[in-house]
């Protein structure tokens, strides 16, 4: 049966065999190093050696550190023109005097988000301030309490507190 082969054909076939079985190992199991070595060889040759690209930490990175342009800090980007801060309207400077003492006391006394906005429903009511001054309560918690209270106000939870009752 197997007539047709000779010896010398067995042994160049097992021979090609053989060298791609190490070959695939070799690569397959120690590629880390063989690149390693090639890197070597390519400085002490002179030529420029493959440089592995850095880790992305994201997309829009640059794909090499030394090509990247400097950052700026968050501050110093403006996407959009600042609006002018409008200032409070005078007449409702009285309740948000209170409104201040209220968020004041919050803290001291660490009250939850419940018990805050029953008393500004209750400030509500006692002042019953007009649109104009529930808009500037609104607008003066949304801006102090996120640095003060241990809980997120919203606009709209600070309109239906308000409103509530009425």
């Amino acid at each position: 049966m197997l007539d047709n082969i000779s010896w010398s054909h067995f042994f160049q076939a097992t021979g090609a065999a053989l060298a791609l079985y190490y070959l695939a190992t070799l690569l397959l199991f120690y590629r880390h190093d063989i690149k390693r070595q090639l890197g070597r060889l390519f400085v002490r040759a002179g030529l420029p050696a493959h440089r592995p690209s850095p880790s992305q930490e994201s997309i829009l990175g640059a794909a090499l550190p030394e090509a990247a342009p400097p950052l700026s800090a968050a501050n110093d980007l403006q996407v959009a023109p600042a609006r002018p801060e409008q200032p409070f309207p005078s007449e409702a400077a009285a309740i948000l005097e209170a409104v201040g003492a209220l968020l004041e006391s919050a803290v001291e006394a660490r009250m939850g988000k419940k018990e805050f906005l029953s008393l500004l429903h209750l400030l509500d009511e006692r002042h019953m301030p007009t649109s104009e001054e529930r808009q500037a309560v609104q607008r003066y918690l949304l801006e102090h309490s996120p640095s003060k209270l241990s809980f997120p106000l919203t606009a709209a939870g600070t309109c239906s507190t308000a409103r509530h009752g009425r």
